[in-house]
């Protein structure tokens, strides 16, 4: 009888995670930054909604290796942990919590959220 309940219990269990679909993993909210573009125009960026646990490189400064975005504000509701080196290497150098900022000294071209 304990055998069958078990049973049970597994075979419900599988069911239930095979019928459940999976949601996207992503962060609610948008982060924020500053950088030069091609011609030195100060300009905004925003990743907005960004997938949890993927190395993003900031867009708009991708192509110029010499390049850095700054003064990040972080307002989705995950913490985004930066790098100063394209492709998230180097080690994270600074984590912004939800709802944290950073100055213009602080220098990033790629993120992780999560």
């Amino acid at each position: 009888m304990r055998l069958r309940s078990v049973a049970v219990a597994v075979v419900s269990a599988c069911a239930l995670a095979v019928g459940v679909p999976a949601t996207a993993s992503a962060t609610e909210g948008e982060f924020t930054y500053w950088y030069n573009d091609e011609d030195g125009e100060l300009r905004q960026g925003a990743l907005v909604d960004p997938p949890s646990g993927y190395c993003l490189e900031i867009p708009e400064i991708a192509d110029f290796s010499d390049a850095h975005a700054f003064r990040p504000h972080n307002r989705t509701r995950s913490s985004a942990r930066m790098f100063r080196e394209a492709d998230c290497e180097g080690g994270a150098f600074y984590t912004l919590r939800s709802g944290g900022r950073a100055g213009d000294r602080l220098l990033l071209r790629s993120v992780v959220f999560g």
